[in-house]
């Protein structure tokens, strides 16, 4: 089990930097922003429902956007709703809170709820702006999640069975005291923190950095399953 829990998590600057490049392409390609530009011109209480619908890879490459076949497209909630029961029903304490000057965290009993201030925009922003934002900053993340300090983590949890892997997430990578404990600093304009996808997958965390870009592009993340 280790060998291969471990595996699980390896991640490489390399892997990053062509994860990174086929993102790019696809989220900057023009069809794809007149896409969610549409699904952002919709009335906030029908998006969701037609962000579903423009979620799926057939929509995608129904219209010639290009579509590697690993990509899997779906709509995403970020932070985990759900509180982590600590064990034995103890308190978990005091609330934390964690601001790394773009974006900040307050964290309670496992439910984390994360504010950031208003960001900056690129108003018409070209499809080649947009591709180098976003490879420039999954690049950043990549930087971030290949360091020795964070290699160290990914080793830890590999190395954990998958019940107790979303406890130590919290305690060793949400918590700013954890974090501190291990050496392991957040760049400016990243966040660590949870997120549910609609199609299920067990995930459980994700590396957030901002972007200085127009929503729904100005985040960028990559995010761990279990």
């Amino acid at each position: 089990m280790a060998v291969g829990a471990r595996a699980q998590f390896a991640v490489t600057e390399e892997a990053v930097e062509r994860m990174a490049g086929e993102l790019a392409n696809t989220a900057s390609n023009p069809d794809f922003l007149r896409m969610m530009q549409a699904v952002h011109d919709t009335a906030v209480s029908e998006r969701m429902s037609v962000a579903e619908d423009v979620a799926r890879v057939e929509q995608i490459t129904a219209k010639g956007i290009p579509t590697p076949e690993t990509f899997r497209i779906t709509t995403r909630t970020f932070e985990d709703t759900v509180p982590l029961i600590h064990a034995g029903g103890s308190d978990p304490g005091a609330p934390s809170v964690d601001f790394n000057g773009q974006c900040g965290s307050v964290s309670y009993r496992g439910a984390i709820v994360t504010v950031r201030e208003k960001q900056a925009t690129l108003d018409g922003a070209s499809s080649g702006a947009i591709e180098t934002e976003i490879k420039h900053g999954i690049e950043a993340i990549g930087k971030f999640v290949t360091s020795a300090a964070f290699q160290k983590i990914l080793a830890d949890l590999g190395g954990l069975t998958e019940g107790a892997r979303p406890r130590f997430i919290a305690d060793e990578l949400l918590d700013p005291v954890g974090r501190a404990e291990r050496g392991l600093s957040v760049p400016d304009g990243m966040c660590i923190q949870r997120s549910a996808f609609a199609d299920g997958r067990p995930t459980l965390f994700c590396v957030s950095k901002t972007l200085p870009l127009a929503y729904p592009w100005h985040k960028v993340t990559i995010t761990f399953d279990n």
